[in-house]
């Protein structure tokens, strides 16, 4: 295979990411075929903005293309379940971006299905979704590659490769990922986005936790060290008194029926603990920070607040349009703009690793174990917050 023929479903802000990342291959590794996205107009400036011949406004007749290798699903969570099934049964590769998927009482026709539906009820279902999927890309043969860019940013790269020379044992992580909340309609729902803080910001630290306990396991033991029990926390401050009164607040306020704060802790196989934090309350730009403790180290993350770049404004708009750093709600006073902030999120790494993966015939470095074992984790987590007390996985997974 000389290069591979891509498509791509969605036309919004993480599908122009990927886009973007993979610009760089498009004349050695990547032929970008065809778009689908429902909105005409956001599809036809979307097709023109990446050079894309090909435009459909249903997804499904751009999976019948039979010269396309490889469909990225950039869509609302809710839509990827389906769309997985589908396009593996049309034998095509998947890149999926986080999360896997989620519930979202489809069958229900409920008003508020975050409040209204039992979190067993969903862990319960989750579980089910997660081997009916797998067993369609097994069935199929095809690849399924998790679009998880922590695992591939450089910084976090950098920090295995410091664990990994330093030979020490991991004994602590703690992870986050939070901001004043997303721009997204379809996240003010559980209906449409599965989840809140914990599922959409939350996946990325419990992935990254996940991956680097795996890759300890692999180096030290040869075999995984994987979640076996998880403890979980919830809020949903955006609905209490003080705040709905407050007319000064910078943080998003529509939440209808999904948590903006959420904390996990992750018991690993080998008896050390991790915990992760996600917040759609704090302002000041993102947050995607890492800090790891180990028997002779310590390695911390930042992969947001870079200050390779500071610069200061005695106010708002100084800098008129340059970008300076996602969710920041001012740029007046100190700030960090990013000099290259895909980079060092890691997508551009990612893209080409799951371009690599289809030309050479190889697994990505995140796939379907990591997909499969953070959607557990987190809806585990939430049943734990539902019911008050540690919830068990399982222990015998593998990959």
């Amino acid at each position: 295979m000389k290069k591979v023929k891509y498509g791509i479903i969605g036309a919004g802000f993480v599908a122009d990411i990927h886009l973007n990342a993979l610009e760089h291959l498009r004349n050695s590794k990547v032929e970008v075929v065809g778009v689908a996205a429902r909105n005409k107009n956001r599809l036809k400036s979307f097709a023109e903005k990446h050079n894309i011949p090909l435009i459909y406004t249903d997804w499904k007749e751009l999976i019948k293309q039979e010269d396309i290798d490889v469909i990225d699903i950039c869509t609302p969570t809710n839509l990827h379940g389906v769309m997985i099934k589908e396009i593996a049964s049309a034998g095509k590769s998947i890149i999926c971006e986080k999360p896997l998927s989620g519930y979202f009482g489809k069958e229900l026709n409920l008003d508020r299905v975050g409040e209204e539906v039992s979190r067993e009820k969903m862990f319960q279902k989750i579980n089910r979704e997660i081997n009916e999927i797998q067993e369609v890309i097994n069935k199929n043969k095809v690849k399924f590659m998790y679009a998880e860019n922590w695992i591939y940013a450089p910084p976090y790269q950098k920090m295995l490769n410091l664990l990994n020379k330093s030979d020490g044992v991991i004994l602590d992580i703690r992870a986050e990922e939070s901001h004043s909340g997303s721009h997204a309609q379809y996240s003010r729902t559980w209906e449409n986005s599965g989840g809140g803080a914990l599922l959409r910001l939350g996946a990325h630290p419990v992935a990254g936790v996940i991956y680097l306990k795996y890759f300890e396991g692999i180096n030290r033991h040869n075999q995984p060290i994987i979640p076996e029990a998880v403890v979980g926390e919830v809020s949903y401050n955006s609905k209490l008194d003080a705040v709905k009164r407050d007319k000064n607040s910078f943080l998003v306020k529509e939440w209808v029926d999904v948590e903006d704060w959420a904390t996990v802790v992750i018991n690993f196989s080998d008896g050390t603990k991790a915990i992760v934090v996600s917040s759609d309350c704090v302002l000041g730009g993102v947050r995607n920070e890492m800090r790891v403790f180990t028997t002779n180290s310590v390695v911390n993350l930042d992969m947001s607040q870079s200050n390779a770049v500071t610069a200061f404004a005695p106010a708002d708009g100084i800098f008129a349009d340059e970008y300076i750093t996602e969710k920041i709600e001012t740029t007046a006073g100190w700030s960090n703009p990013s000099p290259d902030e895909d980079w060092m999120r890691g997508y551009p790494a990612e893209m080409e690793d799951f371009m690599d993966s289809i030309i050479e015939d190889k697994e990505a470095l995140s796939g379907w174990y990591l997909a499969e074992e953070t959607l557990k984790v987190i809806y585990a987590a939430y049943l734990s917050a539902e019911k008050g007390e540690r919830i068990s996985l399982n222990k015998n997974k593998e990959k």
